[in-house]
């Protein structure tokens, strides 16, 4: 089984709506954490750039 340093997700909730992009992103935010994983989320959405360490 692998175990990656880091997950590449690639705009992975540009088709969902307002709300359930915002639920997406608290659970994708969530499992970041509790894996103790870096995750690189890469969006085409202006405005959405965002850093968490």
């Amino acid at each position: 089984m692998r175990d990656p340093v880091a997950y590449l997700m690639d705009d992975p909730i540009s088709a969902l709506d307002a709300r359930l992009r915002e639920e997406t992103r608290v659970e994708l935010r969530r499992m970041q954490q509790d894996m103790a994983k870096t995750l690189i989320y890469v969006t085409l959405r202006s405005g959405r750039g965002d850093v968490s360490l």
